[in-house]
């Protein structure tokens, strides 16, 4: 199966748009059609962009909703700590 890493930017793109590439591409990881590969690092980035105030205003979830999503990311996707950077 092919196993992908995808940058912060096409999730955020995801949660402002689902109907969009990105939010497609996500469809996919759920549905098993793709391995996501994450990184602590990315999580946390993902986490951080989307508590940004300006991006609050745009997707209105509230901090424990994109708890919620990074949580959800981490059930359908292999965490992996990379050896280096």
């Amino acid at each position: 199966m092919l196993r992908v890493v995808i940058d912060t930017n096409i999730f955020i793109s995801a949660v402002l748009k689902p109907q969009s590439n990105p939010g497609l591409i996500l469809n996919l990881v759920r549905g098993s059609r793709l391995v996501l590969i994450l990184s602590p690092d990315i999580l946390s980035e993902i986490e951080r962009v989307l508590l940004y105030p300006g991006l609050r205003k745009m997707h209105g979830l509230e901090p424990k909703e994109i708890t919620g999503y990074i949580e959800n990311l981490k059930a359908f996707s292999k965490v992996v700590t990379p050896g280096r950077r």
